[in-house]
C-alpha cells in the first residue's frame, strides 16, 4: 500500500471507529488525548451556569464568598478550555490553580 492510499483512507477509518465510539458511549477516544481541555469544555459552561442559578452556599460560608469562589472556578475552567492556555506562561496557570483546588474542595458542594 502507498503512501497516498494510507493517507487517504487511514483518516476514514478512523473517523468511522470515532463515530461508532460516539454513538454506543457517547464520546470517542480523541477526547482522551487532551482530557483536561476535553473536561473543561463540558465543566466550564455548566459551572458558570451553576453560579447563575445556585439557590443557596455551603454551611460554614457566607453567600458572598460562595460566589467569590464559585467565581475563581468558573474563571480557572473558562482559561483551560480557551485555546489561551496551550501558550500561556506559568504564572497564568498558578493564578488559575486556586479555582482547580476549590472545585476539587467543594465538588460535593455543586448541588442545588
Amino acid at each position: 500500500m502507498n503512501w497516498l492510499h494510507q493517507l487517504r483512507y487511514r483518516p476514514w477509518k478512523r473517523d468511522v471507529r470515532f463515530l461508532i465510539q460516539r454513538i454506543t458511549r457517547g464520546w470517542d477516544d480523541s477526547e482522551t488525548f487532551s482530557l483536561d481541555y476535553s473536561l473543561a469544555k463540558l465543566i466550564a459552561p455548566r459551572l458558570k451556569r451553576f453560579a447563575e442559578v445556585r439557590g443557596g452556599y455551603p454551611s460554614g460560608m457566607t453567600d458572598k464568598e460562595w460566589q467569590a469562589d464559585l467565581d475563581k472556578m468558573v474563571a480557572a475552567f473558562e482559561f483551560a478550555a480557551s485555546n489561551e492556555h496551550w501558550m500561556a506562561e506559568p504564572k497564568e496557570y498558578e493564578k488559575h490553580q486556586e479555582g482547580i483546588d476549590l472545585f476539587a474542595k467543594h465538588f460535593f458542594d455543586l448541588w442545588d
